[in-house]
């Protein structure tokens, strides 16, 4: 922040000034905007409201390979809640491109790899859970929501800011050691091996539509 002076400013002006072209992406985080935590005062009134939409609509501006995904207006509203509305721009910045660089873009790889982890890891530590969620279908339906959201759209509030806060100390490994203490070694291993995996599925998919 401190080596850009301005930058936040100009983006601003730039995707929100005069003569700034309304686009799918801002019609995106419009309909977004109210259902940002609308149980917080903050977000009951215009000057929280205008905050999140200014910050949203920067870092659309800024990176439009990824533009806006939904989940980006919950974990900026908790961003907004603790930190400067700059401040909170270069936070998403760095969550969105290098803590979880391939998150919040069209194929949301990087969550869904996330989530094969997690579901590999409840089926490991957790049988009678993993195969109550397997057999009521939820596993993928739900739980890619969560790690979009870091957890703040499931979790209780106060618990879910702790865990965004250990979040930006310790990285994505900190939501998987409530099964025990994985090294971070054996994470990152099952990481890649999911990746492989979701790469591959995406592959498959993206040949099936060509075909059909």
């Amino acid at each position: 922040m401190a080596s850009h002076p301005g930058y936040y400013g100009d983006l601003v002006e730039a995707a929100m000034g005069v003569g700034s072209v309304v686009s799918v992406v801002t019609e995106e985080i419009e309909r977004d905007l109210h259902r940002s935590m609308p149980e917080h005062r903050a977000f009951q009134n215009q000057t929280g409201i205008s905050a999140l939409r200014r910050v949203l609509t920067a870092y659309a501006h800024r990176n439009p390979g990824i533009g806006y995904c939904q989940a980006m207006n919950i974990v900026t509203s908790v961003l907004l809640l603790f930190s400067p509305e700059e401040q909170a721009f270069w936070l998403l910045v760095a969550l969105c491109e290098r803590m979880l660089p391939d998150y919040y873009n069209t194929r949301v790889t990087g969550a869904l790899v996330d989530q094969g982890v997690f579901e590999e890891l409840t089926r490991a530590f957790l049988p009678p859970l993993y195969e109550h969620m397997r057999d009521l279908g939820v596993i993928s339906t739900i739980s890619l929501s969560w790690f979009l959201t870091l957890f703040l759209s499931v979790m209780p509030f106060d618990s879910a800011v702790l865990l965004v806060d250990c979040f930006f100390y310790e990285g994505i490994k900190v939501t998987f050691q409530k099964f025990g203490s994985l090294r971070s070694d054996v994470i990152e291993q099952m990481r890649f091996k999911q990746r492989l995996k979701v790469i591959q599925s995406l592959e498959d998919t993206a040949k099936r539509s060509v075909v059909s």
